[in-house]
């Protein structure tokens, strides 16, 4: 028998130390195909709209002491326009921050100007909260302001 199949086959008793150990190349073939489908198959949504429960407790900002910042919706792929003032979407002499440092001189020439130490940010129900926590951080660096946020609906109702 050992003639016919020459030196291929084993006795019993020439086990190894590797014939004890399992075999983890079809394991890992298995999670990395897993992988694979579920990265292919699932549906990443990074920006999707959350939900914000409305207030129920807190204090009312009186517009007549506040700051007032609107945010509106990014056109086409833009960043969000920032007014400074309280804006609305139809008005074309809203004064626009161009960048962070208008918003900041804004803020400090109201705040000795006016005495003002609250500040109201509007933003519009698709603002994205990257560009009101861009924003809020600006305020967050005067630390004498209180902040207060608000949704505006697209009808044009406040929040």
């Amino acid at each position: 028998m050992s003639k016919a199949f020459g030196n291929s086959y084993r006795r019993h008793d020439d086990h190894t130390e590797s014939d004890n150990e399992v075999d983890m190349t079809p394991m890992i073939d298995c999670i990395m195909l897993l992988l694979i489908f579920f990265m292919t198959t699932s549906k990443m949504n990074a920006q999707g709209a959350v939900p914000v429960p409305e207030a129920r407790h807190g204090d009312q900002a009186d517009p007549r002491k506040s700051i007032m910042i609107s945010i509106f919706e990014p056109k086409a792929g833009k960043e969000a326009e920032v007014v400074l003032g309280d804006g609305y979407p139809d008005d074309k002499e809203r004064p626009i921050a161009k960048n962070d440092e208008e918003i900041r001189k804004y803020l400090t020439k109201l705040r000795e100007q006016d005495l003002k130490n609250q500040v109201i940010i509007k933003a519009e129900d698709r603002v994205s909260a990257r560009d009101v926590h861009r924003v809020s951080r600006i305020v967050g660096e005067f630390d004498t302001m209180s902040l207060f946020l608000a949704i505006r609906n697209r009808e044009g109702g406040g929040g």
